[in-house]
């Protein structure tokens, strides 16, 4: 067994391995679970929920720095689950119930490869259309967060992710909305 694992670790690094990994034009499923918190202008909470599982099409387009192991990776990630966005209670805990008409994302992640792996930092804006009882909205922001990938084969790739989010609603000026989202994604790499 001793002399099986340094046999792996090699074999898992080796420039076979990361051939052509994370490049190409992909297209995935996403499962995103997000966390919400709305501040007023003098930083008062004003409504702390979560999102329900929610799905999202990611459609990418990695490529490689010349010969390095520095991988980019442009994105663009509409909503595919519109539905609830928002299930949480007010400061008067009142329970509230929110839907998106459309969210979107543009995102840029920048990673190294390390063999079948490829951590990354992730940057993006943020634009969407929502819905409170007979209140709507226009949200607006970025996002930043981390993640990692493994390659399955050359062409599937399962990641894992952590993002902070910073809106603002173009309705009230002085809302500050935070949001961190957890997902995990299956892309197929063309």
């Amino acid at each position: 067994m001793k002399k099986i694992l340094p046999l792996l670790a090699i074999a898992s690094f080796s420039s076979v391995a990361m051939a052509d990994n994370f490049t190409g034009f992909g297209v995935g499923l996403e499962v995103q679970k997000n966390k919400y918190t709305l501040k007023s202008g003098n930083d008062e909470v004003r409504l702390v929920g979560k999102r329900p599982t929610s799905l999202n099409l990611p459609l990418s387009y990695g490529f490689r720095f010349g010969s390095s192991n520095f991988i980019g990776n442009a994105e663009l990630k509409p909503l595919l689950s519109g539905g609830k966005f928002f299930e949480g209670k007010d400061i008067n805990g009142n329970k509230l119930t929110g839907k998106f008409k459309y969210l979107g994302n543009i995102n840029y992640a920048q990673g190294y490869q390390l063999g079948n792996f490829l951590p990354y930092v992730k940057v993006g804006v943020i634009s969407g259309k929502w819905k409170i009882g007979n209140e709507t909205g226009k949200v607006r922001g970025a996002h930043y967060g981390l993640g990692t990938k493994y390659a399955l084969t050359n062409n599937l790739e399962l990641g894992l992710e952590f993002m902070r989010g910073h809106l603002k609603d173009k309705s009230d000026k002085t809302a500050k909305i935070r949001v961190n989202e957890f997902s995990t994604n299956l892309t197929y790499r063309f």
